[in-house]
């Protein structure tokens, strides 16, 4: 009988860790990082225009070749532009002022990384640590499509990004 019941209490302390680990990153993003991303859009004075996933896919840049990329998507360079997607870390975990922007949420890095035309590069202004979330920002931030020449972080750049929750934009 007392073998039955410590199987019991086991398990379900089993169970409870197992549940913690699978809520506890969605709780702790709601409560403690909830105001990282309550900095104000910017001014709606400027006019920025929405990147198009669609279009930036069609970006390439293969080893010792110049990049390639549609000729709408070059002429916004040095424009301010909008876009919306998921943050994705740069380095490592935690916050960083450097992360990515992709169309869809993050999975395993490893087994199915998202290609140079997949992600935008996203310099936040003022250095500022955004943390990664899980949920859809938008980004707001002055573009610049690479041009092979010789300095080129990634094949899509935005500096003095804000980075602001999307349901509340």
């Amino acid at each position: 009988m007392q073998t039955n019941r410590r199987y019991r209490l086991v398990r379900l302390a089993i169970y409870t860790g197992a549940m913690m680990a699978v809520f506890l990153p969605f709780v702790l993003q709601r409560q403690v990082f909830s105001h990282a991303l309550d900095a104000p859009a910017p001014p709606a004075s400027h006019h920025y225009t929405t990147l198009s996933w669609e279009q930036l896919h069609h970006g390439r840049w293969e080893m010792d070749q110049p990049p390639v990329m549609p000729a709408a998507i070059a002429a916004l360079s040095g424009q301010p532009v909008t876009a919306t997607g998921y943050l994705l870390p740069m380095h490592g975990a935690g916050a960083s002022a450097d992360l990515y922007l992709a169309q869809t949420p993050g999975g395993c890095f490893f087994c199915n990384p998202p290609g140079i035309a997949d992600v935008i590069l996203i310099h936040v202004a003022q250095g500022r640590a955004i943390p990664i979330v899980s949920n859809l920002v938008r980004v707001y931030g002055r573009f610049h499509a690479a041009t092979d020449g010789g300095n080129d972080e990634s094949l899509y750049v935005m500096f003095d990004a804000t980075v602001v929750n999307a349901q509340k934009d």
